[in-house]
């Protein structure tokens, strides 16, 4: 059980509440491939070809993870159908994907993506914190990102650092950020 900022976290249930109004019910859990690209598309990539957010290794090595919210009545009206859990009502909110080293002591996280009428509502923080504690689990000693130069700000709260010089890659700006997690003994 791992607990922070209000909230309970059950990793093996993957699931995550607070007390917070806005974070009433969220549900952290793998995420299907296909629904993860269509995340990717509408958020990250919405006038680029549809195959342009595939990653190789998305459907054979990575792992998928993604923060769902009970819907609400504005969320019924959305048009995203295919990023709703129709078994338990839940909306789809927040992905990431997990590539994991051969080695298995370095993974990176790759695709951050929340819808743009969620955002800046904590799911990305609860994603990203839930992600840290599974690498931590895992034995990984290093996590890192290539992060938006932009959005640099939000990984340096969790204690990613900025390593090398920024670049740039599709017109965006961009930043090798990482932390070390378990120390290699």
């Amino acid at each position: 059980m791992i607990t922070s900022n209000n909230a309970t976290t059950d990793s093996s249930a993957s699931t995550t509440t607070t007390s917070q109004s806005v974070l009433d019910m969220v549900v952290i859990k793998t995420v299907p491939v296909d629904r993860v690209w269509l995340m990717r598309h509408i958020v990250m990539y919405p006038h680029e070809p549809f195959d342009f957010i595939k990653i190789d290794g998305d459907d054979t090595t990575a792992l998928h993870y993604g923060v769902y919210i009970k819907q609400s009545g504005q969320d019924n009206n959305n048009n995203n159908n295919d990023v709703v859990d129709k078994e338990e009502s839940l909306l789809l909110v927040s992905v990431v994907s997990l590539f994991v080293n051969g080695q298995k002591d370095e993974a990176q996280f790759r695709k951050f993506a929340t819808l743009e009428q969620h955002q800046s509502r904590g799911y990305g923080t609860k994603l990203l914190g839930y992600l840290i504690e599974k690498v931590k689990e895992m034995g990984i000693s290093k996590l890192w990102c290539s992060a938006r130069e932009a959005k640099s700000s939000f990984y340096t709260r969790f204690g990613l650092i900025q390593v090398g010089q920024p670049y740039t890659k599709n017109n965006i700006k961009m930043i090798r950020m990482e932390m070390i997690i378990n120390q290699q003994q």
